[in-house]
């Protein structure tokens, strides 16, 4: 299920903000029906405003990647991403993402948003979970927040919501065969929302184990105060001059990233995870750009030792032709290099997506070319990974 998909049935389901049915479950790990509690109230002079600097909201979001639960860790049977996922530096642009219109933006704002990331995953039949972070301005008013969003819902369809363990609030709807279920939390200045779509008398403990994993997760973060945002180190491995400059504009979701926040943008987070915490990953600094018709993305990965590197390069060329079901090539320049390539459209209007690698003592570059209407066109790649490979070796 698509999170266009998602959102038709948080909409059609009457959910999200718009409307909830609370259905209480045995067996879910749910208390009995009761109103949320009282979070006290905040006012506009004690909402702090959020920073306007997009480059640092980029940084921080990153962080907060880092700590959004990832639903194939709950459920394993989830391996296919959603969509995108993030960053989302401002309520409007989150709405449409995870919520139904018009339903999250104004209450967002209102209590100083700050930025939002989101994981989705989906199983090979389309039932799909979500996770979203938000930060917002001081723990008051994420407690009243979370509180309005939830009395919004439950006043639409004049009912009322289950609180559960962990200050967790939950809302329910099932149509006999399937269960839809959201959950909010407030942890400090953040909200832990998650999502979840299961057979109906499953839906509720599977939201809330997913939802405790997030919590836990938010409790042990630290958001930046929002008037050091500013202020976060652009580069703090020292990788960025290692990744060769990609053709065309560069966009805007590249930059550094620690082993948990470059989990959160791969679409198999984990066998990359076991893959890169063996071989002893120090950091990562990614550079995409577009140059229509292509996309490119470098990323250059850090390991204290050539043996890491090597365990890394070997690993990844693995997992590009078993895990990832690419299909490999050859590049004229650097006929060994690991390469593989997926077609991601539809038969009538074919794309390709290209990767490679190249690895030298402490670091490892893998290349990415995407929209190529050939798969064995390797102009661009060819042009790009000996490029890659002189910056790394020196």
């Amino acid at each position: 299920m698509t999170r266009t998909r998602w959102r038709q049935v948080l909409a059609v389901g009457a959910l999200a903000l718009t409307a909830a049915c609370t259905i209480p479950s045995t067996g879910t790990g749910a208390a009995d029906p009761a109103p949320p509690a009282a979070a006290p109230q905040g006012t506009a002079t004690e909402v702090v405003a959020p920073p306007q600097d997009t480059t640092g909201l980029r940084l921080e979001a990153h962080r907060l990647a880092a700590v959004t639960a990832l639903v194939e860790t709950t459920f394993p049977d989830r391996t296919e991403r959603c969509e995108d996922r993030g960053p989302y530096l401002s309520a409007a642009d989150l709405e449409p993402k995870v919520f139904p219109a018009g339903t999250a933006t104004d209450v967002l704002d209102r209590y100083g948003f700050v930025l939002g990331w989101a994981q989705c995953a989906q199983d090979a039949t389309g039932t799909a979970s979500i996770t979203l972070s938000v930060e917002l301005s001081d723990p008051v008013s994420t407690a009243t927040a979370v509180r309005e969003m939830v009395d919004g819902s439950a006043r639409s369809a004049g009912q009322q919501p289950t609180a559960a363990a962990g200050g967790a609030t939950v809302l329910t709807r099932t149509d006999g065969t399937t269960d839809t279920v959201q959950v909010w939390t407030a942890v400090g200045r953040t909200v832990a929302y998650t999502a979840h779509e299961a057979p109906a008398g499953q839906g509720v403990d599977g939201a809330l184990r997913l939802n405790a994993d997030q919590v836990r997760l938010l409790t042990g973060f630290t958001p930046t105060p929002q008037d050091q945002v500013p202020g976060l180190p652009l580069d703090p491995g020292g990788l960025a001059a290692l990744a060769v400059e990609p053709p065309g504009t560069r966009g805007a979701a590249g930059g550094p990233f620690d082993l948990e926040s470059y989990l959160r943008v791969v679409p198999d987070p984990i066998h990359q995870r076991e893959l890169l915490t063996g071989a002893g990953l120090s950091g990562v600094y990614v550079k995409d750009s577009d140059d229509a018709p292509l996309h490119y993305s470098v990323t250059v990965f850090a390991f204290p030792t050539a043996t890491g590197t090597n365990a890394a390069y070997e690993g990844f060329a693995q997992l590009e032709l078993q895990a990832f079901g690419g299909i490999g090539f050859r590049v004229p320049s650097i006929p060994d290099a690991p390469c593989a390539y997926i077609e991601y459209a539809s038969p009538k209007s074919p794309r390709y997506v290209q990767r490679c690698y190249v690895g030298y003592r402490g670091h490892l570059a893998s290349i990415d070319v995407s929209g190529l209407t050939a798969a064995d066109d390797v102009a661009a790649m060819d042009r790009l990974l000996p490029a890659e490979r002189n910056l790394i070796d020196g």
